[in-house]
């Protein structure tokens, strides 16, 4: 993707900032993407092995071939090897190598779920859910501390463990006392701050999970965000970064019709807000997704990755707003990648 073909429009005191250390991630992501690849030809060449031991066992006189197994269902609401599995939604058991530490997905209608992990060495990345209402937020927090927040949505988002707000280095836990190898509880709690109290959401679906934060990452507007992000059964790589000025209330980034080089997959960051916290994501005008933290102190930070834009070569305006919890140091950012194969 080239720089003519973005057309970044700031709001405010926003800039664009050119990333001098692209040169230096590429060689890491490629090596990241080949170990990818390899894992998937080890997966494949396995596959070919069990094909040729069932051949021969075929042509052996007087021997009958097994029944073949019927196909392993998930269980429900349990974590096991194959992930975590309720109604439909999973959160994966590996997702571009970072590992499910644990999982809970609530009924309808539960405000609360929770469930016991042992913390991690590396960092951690929270993948928050809530669908069923539209004008609620979901709070996770750790042993009491609040965490983070995310806004709930009318549809499912059946592969929730994608990505999430990510905390490298084992912080703020650290600071609150819990450590690696520690065991903590994790919860989910539906909140009413934006609209109508819990009782107003009685359809809605909670859950969360945590996985290691071990990808490579850079920071994008304060924010560390990922290199390597898989979405829709690809694998994208970074490609361009673009930052507000320090307090900025808002910053656009759109491109017009007819300039596509390609799909683009795009990411939002937020950093330096102080809670109680809310910002908002909107996609030619409309509010398209966004994040809230209720508690006082430090928010977020916030990242989440928007979809991919300009598939059909349609152009689109994306604008990212604070709301509430602004400070002098607060800044927003857009990252775009590009699809590996």
């Amino acid at each position: 993707m080239r720089t003519d073909e973005l057309r970044t429009l700031l709001h405010e005191r926003g800039e664009e900032v050119v990333d001098l250390g692209a040169q230096a991630r590429v060689g890491a992501v490629h090596e990241r993407v080949r170990t990818v690849r390899r894992r998937r030809a080890a997966a494949a060449g396995g596959g070919l092995v069990g094909a040729v031991a069932a051949v021969a066992l075929a042509v052996v006189p007087g021997t009958t071939l097994p029944d073949k197994p019927a196909p392993a269902r998930p269980v429900e609401g349990v974590l096991t090897e194959d992930g975590y599995t309720k109604d439909g939604v999973t959160y994966r058991p590996e997702v571009l190598g970072e590992r499910l530490v644990g999982a809970a997905i609530g009924d309808p209608g539960e405000t609360e779920v929770s469930f016991e992990m042992t913390v991690p060495k590396p960092g951690i990345r929270v993948s928050p859910l809530c669908h069923g209402v539209g004008d609620h937020t979901v709070e996770v927090s750790v042993d009491g501390h609040a965490l983070t927040g995310s806004g709930c949505h009318q549809d499912p988002d059946p592969d929730p463990g994608k990505d999430g707000n990510t905390w490298p280095d084992g912080d703020p836990l650290d600071r609150w006392g819990i450590r690696p190898g520690d065991r903590g509880t994790v919860t989910a709690a539906l909140t009413g701050e934006r609209k109508g109290g819990p009782a107003a959401g009685m359809g809605a679906v909670i859950g969360v999970g945590i996985y290691e934060d071990t990808r490579p990452r850079t920071e994008l507007a304060g924010v560390e965000v990922p290199e390597l992000i898989e979405w829709e059964g690809r694998v994208w790589e970074l490609a361009w970064k673009y930052e507000s000025d320090p307090g900025s209330p808002s910053m656009r980034m759109g491109r017009d019709p007819g300039d596509s080089n390609g799909p683009t997959l795009t990411v939002a960051a937020v950093g330096g807000l102080r809670g109680p916290a809310k910002y908002t994501v909107l996609r030619d005008g409309e509010p398209e997704s966004g994040g809230e933290v209720i508690g006082d102190g430090a928010a977020g930070p916030f990242w989440e990755t928007l979809g991919v834009l300009d598939a059909d070569d349609e152009g689109f305006d994306l604008r990212l707003r604070v709301d509430e919890g602004r400070t002098d140091r607060s800044r927003l950012g857009f990252a775009t990648y590009d699809p590996v194969d």
